[in-house]
């Protein structure tokens, strides 16, 4: 996994996440200074920027013209965890029950799943 396909997993879009990564590197930019270094049209990085701000991965600085600047590292985790365990709580409250099987045997397949099911067997016998 790289560092574009986390910030992915955590809700922000291929642009957000490659514009965040660039305040993050380069601190406080204009939207114009922020597409030139990310390299992504002039047009979409404004675009990810406001979008950034909206869901509060990043902040503007007003002036002579506009900056935006990310949040922090910390703030950003402690957040995305929140919305994450949130998330959790209210598919827990609204899921329903699952039906047991009668054939106790199942088939899995691929590396990761197999890997999970032997964890969560071993932490839940």
């Amino acid at each position: 996994m790289d560092l574009i396909h986390a910030l992915k997993n955590i809700g922000f879009t291929q642009q957000e996440a490659i514009i965040y990564t660039t305040l993050c590197k380069q601190g406080a930019l204009t939207g114009y200074e922020a597409a030139k270094l990310s390299g992504i049209s002039r047009s979409n990085a404004y675009a990810a920027l406001s979008s950034l701000v909206e869901k509060g991965g990043a902040h503007m600085i007003q002036g002579a013209s506009v900056k935006y600047t990310p949040i922090e590292k910390q703030e950003l985790l402690i957040n995305a965890q929140r919305a994450f365990l949130h998330t959790l709580d209210y598919i827990d409250a609204h899921l329903p029950q699952q039906i047991p099987l009668d054939d106790p045997y199942i088939t899995l397949t691929g590396h990761k799943n197999i890997v999970d099911k032997m964890k969560n067997m071993i932490l839940h016998g």
